[in-house]
């Protein structure tokens, strides 16, 4: 889905684009940028949240020589304790998805490196990214987090960065580590079984829309919104082909809250608000779809500076968007969200009690083990968002979702029996002592009774077959 644009490779100069031969920026000339040592040394200095603070605002500069152990020391990893054996030995395990990762891995990074046989190392500590951060110990084991294609753009900036860092030292599985982070937490609502939750962020980044333009936002939510979905999978690196400009988003991203790409998409949007809605008048709905598929964080023809500062500007603008939107106060996020384990647990000001262990890999759309109302009101809105999703064609039409059913139990049935007992003597009790607020009373402790009978039973509301894979647009 997000696989990158295949382009010529020039085997004496490098990589170009197809009848064009220009050289792509971000190689290594480009990216390293001149290290400052004075202030590598600065970053060293900062603890974690100053480090987080500083990514998010400017980022930590053009020198990719350190950014992997900066982001290892954002997203809480030990770089002295990485077990490398350990990720190496995952990565060597068999995998349903290993296809899938090779055909991605193999048409990746051609945009940040020239040199063939760097370009083949690289795409092996790729794969090896990739096999230590969603392998298990032990290869009978149900993964942790599943791939989806657009990881692989994410994972060979980190691959990347580990390398120029290490200076043609071997793999200690710092990158690895890193992804191991990035898969269990930010990117939790697109590693899971299918893309339900995926396609969750996609409406609720419309309803972000809508709060902030109604008439962009209806713009949109009349085209099939698979670029969105794109730029969440990626975190926009698909469109990306300079290495400063993608480490400058992986820094706001991987330090910032898992939602932070739907803001950065809103923004994006919204400055390019005008040509939106010139398309939504126009009456005919390919012209929005074409627009909105050209659209991108950065412009591949600018110079690198020109592309930074406009990624400058979006990332501030979305940082506004998100003081004025809160996530947990404007929106009301699945119980299993991304959203919901934010603090990370590794943050000093994390005091989430939902937030010390990674999410699981299953959707899970409502607890069926809750007591009744509970229960009900589960199923209730996880069947609210279904039908959202599908009305906004985000999900297929397949089969009605199940009616739910009652298990009763010798409990439940004695309880509601008790009930119906206890009803008809508080009615014999009101006609024969004509006490109207006897009656008022035995009322309200009815009402008590049938909470307490019905709390023995049980609604089990069976998951709908979500798709695994999105249709093509």
């Amino acid at each position: 889905m997000c696989g990158r644009r295949p382009s010529v490779v020039d085997h004496a100069g490098g990589v170009g684009e197809a009848g064009g031969g220009r050289k792509r920026r971000g190689t290594r000339d480009s990216a390293t940028g001149g290290r400052d040592d004075a202030d590598a040394d600065a970053l060293e200095a900062l603890d974690a949240r100053a480090l987080a603070e500083r990514a998010r605002a400017v980022g930590f500069g053009r020198d990719v020589s350190s950014r992997a152990t900066l982001w290892a020391r954002v997203v809480g990893v030990d770089v002295g304790g990485v077990d490398g054996g350990r990720f190496a030995a995952r990565a060597r395990r068999a995998r349903a998805d290993a296809r899938t990762i090779d055909a991605d891995v193999e048409r990746s990074a051609q945009a940040y490196v020239a040199d063939e046989r760097e370009l083949e190392a690289l795409r092996v500590e790729i794969k090896a990214a990739l096999g230590g951060a969603l392998g298990t110990e032990d290869g009978t084991a149900r993964p942790r987090a599943r791939y989806y294609q657009g990881l692989h753009d994410v994972a060979a900036v980190v691959a990347l960065c580990d390398r120029r860092g290490r200076r043609g030292r071997a793999s200690e599985g710092l990158s690895a580590a890193i992804m191991e982070r990035l898969v269990l937490w930010h990117l939790r609502d697109h590693t899971r079984e299918d893309l339900t939750s995926s396609m969750e962020m996609v409406s609720t980044w419309l309803d972000l829309l809508a709060k902030i333009d109604r008439e962009v936002a209806k713009v949109l939510m009349m085209t099939p919104p698979f670029y969105a979905l794109k730029w969440f999978l990626c975190w926009f690196l698909h469109d990306v082909d300079d290495l400063v400009v993608a480490v400058r988003l992986v820094d706001a991203f991987i330090a910032s809250h898992p939602w932070l790409p739907m803001y950065v998409a809103a923004a994006l949007v919204m400055a390019n608000a005008d040509e939106i809605r010139k398309a939504g008048a126009s009456g005919d709905d390919m012209d929005a779809v074409a627009l909105l598929a050209k659209l991108s964080i950065a412009n591949a023809n600018d110079s690198t500076d020109a592309q930074l500062a406009t990624v400058q500007k979006t990332l501030e603008a979305a940082f506004k968007l998100f003081e004025r939107y809160p996530p947990n106060a404007t929106f009301r996020p699945a119980r299993n969200s991304a959203a919901t384990r934010h603090p990370y647990p590794w943050e000093s000001s994390a005091t989430n009690a939902y937030g010390r262990a990674p999410l699981s890999v299953e959707t899970v759309p409502h607890d069926r083990h809750r007591r009744w109302p509970l229960s009900t009101i589960d199923a209730a809105v996880f069947s609210a968002r279904v039908k959202r999703l599908r009305d906004r064609g985000l999900l297929r039409r397949k089969q009605p979702l199940p009616v739910s059913t009652v298990s009763v139990d010798v409990h439940s049935l004695f309880a509601v029996l008790t009930f119906i007992v206890f009803v008809t003597l508080r009615q014999a009790l009101a006609r024969a002592l004509g006490a109207v607020d006897l009656s008022y009373a035995l009322g309200g402790s009815a009402a008590a009774a049938t909470s307490a009978a019905l709390g023995f039973v049980r609604l089990r509301s069976p998951r709908p077959v979500l798709p695994r894979r999105l249709p093509r647009p």
